[in-house]
């Protein structure tokens, strides 16, 4: 059976789509669908920009000695209320890319290490995966689930299969996972992903996640670990 797509609250929601067209710089006539990759920026926050880059040039050495540093641990503090995480746990990066990339070659990984992730995985997540089994000499675990979405379940199942087959939560050093893959544009059961790996270290590469899904990061680590420590007596 086919199943049933339900569209999100927020296209019936009338503070969204065409009503916010003027706030954005594009030329009339043009309608951007890869927000993802090249998203537009509104007037209001380039006006902002604008400002801040005139006060950095009015007194460099002042910007970046208090005023740089200020408005970094203010937007942290802001960030990190609106993705329910604590603050002191929060870094900006310029991009996902660029936070994924130090993240993923930063691990103490060694050769042998088994990674495992769905084959959704974002490009550029995955060159770096290969870049660490062509550097490190890691195994790669990579779950075909392109005909699984007709269910959270179903998913689900691809991945525990190809957790057992590696030999079970205790074998995988990493799992990586999308929050909302980018092709197909699925969300995907981070939660679920996490209670199939037990003391598993999971990155969970949430580009897309933030203004489109209500997120607390800190519930969803909390929750990883309790497991972990459950399950801990009962491990290898």
């Amino acid at each position: 059976a086919k199943p049933v797509l339900h569209s999100p609250p927020i296209l019936d929601d009338p503070r969204f789509g065409d009503v916010l067209r003027p706030r954005l710089l594009l030329r009339e006539g043009y309608t951007q669908f890869n927000h993802g990759s090249f998203g537009t920026v509104p007037r209001d926050v380039m006006a902002e920009l604008h400002r801040l880059q005139e006060q950095c040039e009015d007194d460099p050495d002042a910007w970046i000695g208090t005023g740089y540093r200020a408005l970094v641990q203010e937007a942290r503090g802001v960030l990190a209320e609106y993705v329910g995480a604590e603050e002191e746990d929060l870094v900006l990066v310029e991009n996902a890319s660029g936070g994924i990339n130090a993240f993923l070659r930063s691990l103490p990984l060694v050769a042998g290490d088994k990674i495992l992730f769905p084959s959704t995985t974002y490009g550029m997540v995955k060159n770096v995966l290969h870049l660490l089994r062509d550097e490190k000499g890691v195994e790669l675990i990579e779950v075909s689930i392109t005909d699984v979405f007709q269910s959270p379940a179903l998913l689900l199942a691809e991945i525990a299969a190809a957790i057992a087959a590696a030999g079970g939560p205790s074998e995988i050093a990493l799992g990586v996972f999308d929050h909302i893959a980018s092709i197909p544009g699925v969300v995907l059961p981070v939660e679920g992903f996490v209670d199939l790996l037990p003391g598993v270290p999971v990155m969970i590469d949430g580009a897309h996640a933030p203004g489109v899904l209500d997120l607390r990061l800190e519930e969803l680590r909390a929750r990883h670990l309790s497991l972990a420590k459950s399950a801990a007596p009962g491990q290898d």
